[in-house]
């Protein structure tokens, strides 16, 4: 798939950055932004499912795609963004640049990690509370 299919807009889910990028099969309903973790099934292609939990091995982040703006059905492939790509994320409370990411897993958003959660980005700029920050991903891992 095309990276945002030509269309930047500044919106949860667009890679700013694409260093590493997958096309994944949708093991349910996913949209862009959604942080998802690899699902435990036999499969030719790698099947992602939403986290469930902050403490979640992070596989990466779908990406934006009109293709599945409204969203991917389950089964459909999209695009997941991880290790050294950035794509904007957004806070559920203000972070620093160069904080540690972790996933809140109610609105899909970032926050500053803590101790026992699972980090998966760096913040790249300064972000309030509600605002899109540019996330540079990395294997995800527990603070």
């Amino acid at each position: 798939m095309n990276l945002n299919r030509f269309r930047f807009e500044d919106a949860k889910g667009v890679v700013v950055t694409a260093k590493n990028t997958r096309d994944c099969k949708a093991a349910e309903v996913l949209v862009a932004g959604d942080i998802v973790k690899i699902k435990d099934v036999a499969s030719p292609i790698t099947v992602v499912e939403k986290i469930t939990a902050a403490t979640d091995a992070i596989f990466g982040v779908v990406a934006f795609d009109t293709a599945y703006a409204n969203g991917a059905k389950a089964g459909e492939i999209v695009n997941v963004a991880y290790d050294y790509s950035i794509i904007k994320m957004e806070t559920n409370a203000a972070v620093a640049a160069g904080a540690d990411l972790m996933a809140v897993v109610n609105g899909m958003k970032v926050d500053t990690a803590t101790d026992g959660q699972t980090a998966f980005g760096q913040a790249c700029i300064k972000a309030g509370e509600g605002e899109l920050v540019p996330v540079m991903l990395y294997a995800s891992y527990t603070v």
